[in-house]
């Protein structure tokens, strides 16, 4: 079979993958965008799919960029306009309300599924992308002008430039040898959705507990997604739970703070670890999203980063070629590397800095978060200045 031609080949059609090749849509590349796995269309009617993401003002801007945005099932959009923070142990709490810095919104908790079957119709309809859905890779080669990519059914692909878009255990970043620094957080999360006796009024909560953080995530029917991160010992209690004590024990945990507490879907879990790829280019090659980097899950920040990583390298990419310029070649991708990997690092070091905070069992350090938590609250240009980040203003448009 003879090889495919393409500009860029990227590995990975989930969200990151398929938001950096819907970028490049209305572009003059030529884009091969494959995975391995045919994602379900369809999205659950009786709740909401488990995995969601809390979702920035700057990767909305993103994804409207990427033509993905108006394809949403607006239904199943939840926009948050307040969040709510408090510590267990000190009380101490900070809030942060979306008028306070002229913003109709927070952010939005969004279905995974929903942005994904909303990138893949902007995908769909555009000439230039070349979607290879059940496209298993099985070698890469890398050569001086080019990298070629062999697939399972015999068939090989060529471009100037592979992207990494497939997940925490990427093949891609194998492939091109990038070594991988791993730690885990001897936590797993619990993910569930709820139904709450009282409204959650549009705002994100969490709590702050010694063994991890529970999060209530608005959506969008009036019910919560919950993100419960606990330790190793809780975990193994939780994990012996019906679904009613399940529930029983998770509103003591929220303090009942939305009153009355009903699972209404399962519960899943998964462990916890950070990941962070050495280098996020080599020859040919880079990397994004959960292929470079994994952070804690306490600030909602996994998929903005992602997200930013994919707008980021497009640009980077019609830029580059705007100007006649090889994109595969490293003094190219290492601007993008450049970019992204200090912005990464250094949310990397603040959530691993928080998650140290919350989780240590010295009083000195659980009085200090308390009050922190208390000034901060009180200092309005602080809080603006926090909220006006978490809002994602950094994520670039191609």
């Amino acid at each position: 079979m003879n090889a495919r031609d393409y500009d860029i080949i990227v590995v990975g059609a989930g969200m990151i993958g398929s938001a950096f090749a819907a970028a490049l849509r209305d572009s003059s590349f030529s884009v091969a965008l494959l995975d391995a796995g045919a994602p379900t269309r369809a999205l659950p009617e009786d709740h909401y799919d488990l995995r969601v993401s809390a979702i920035s003002a700057g990767s909305r801007s993103m994804l409207d960029s990427a033509g993905a945005w108006e394809r949403l099932h607006a239904g199943r959009v939840g926009p948050y306009e307040s969040m709510y923070v408090w510590d267990a142990f000190s009380g101490g709490s900070i809030g942060f309300d979306a008028a306070e810095i002229g913003e109709p919104w927070l952010g939005y908790i969004i279905e995974n599924a929903n942005i994904q079957n909303a990138l893949l119709e902007s995908i769909e309809a555009a000439d230039s992308i070349d979607l290879r859905l059940g496209s298993t890779p099985r070698h890469l080669t890398v050569e001086p002008d080019r990298c070629r990519l062999a697939i399972e059914d015999g068939g090989t692909l060529s471009a100037r430039l592979v992207v990494g878009a497939d997940g925490a255990h990427s093949w891609v970043r194998e492939q091109l040898g990038i070594s991988l620094d791993t730690r885990l957080y001897g936590q797993r999360a619990y993910v569930c959705e709820v139904a709450t006796e009282f409204p959650h009024r549009r705002t994100a909560w969490q709590r702050f507990l010694t063994t991890g953080p529970v999060a209530f995530l608005p959506l969008a029917t009036g019910h919560c997604s919950v993100v419960w991160t606990c330790d190793a010992e809780l975990s193994e209690e939780l994990a012996e739970l019906d679904a009613q004590s399940f529930g029983r024990r998770l509103e003591k945990a929220f303090e009942s703070k939305l009153g009355a507490v009903e699972v209404v879907s399962p519960v899943t879990s998964f462990d916890l670890s950070r990941r962070r790829a050495a280098r996020y280019v080599a020859a040919r090659g880079a990397l994004i999203g959960d292929a470079a980097h994994v952070v804690h899950p306490l600030a909602g920040q996994g998929a903005n980063l992602g997200f930013a990583d994919a707008g980021s390298l497009a640009r980077v990419m019609l830029e580059a070629g705007g100007r006649g310029r090889d994109i595969g070649r490293l003094d190219v991708l290492r601007r993008f590397e450049r970019w992204r990997r200090s912005e990464n690092l250094s949310m990397l070091g603040m959530l691993d800095v928080l998650h140290g905070l919350f989780s240590s069992e010295s009083e000195f350090l659980r009085r200090s978060r308390g009050l922190g938590l208390d000034v901060v609250d009180r200092q309005d240009w602080l809080k603006h200045l926090l909220a006006r980040r978490a809002l994602g203003g950094q994520v670039a448009k191609p």
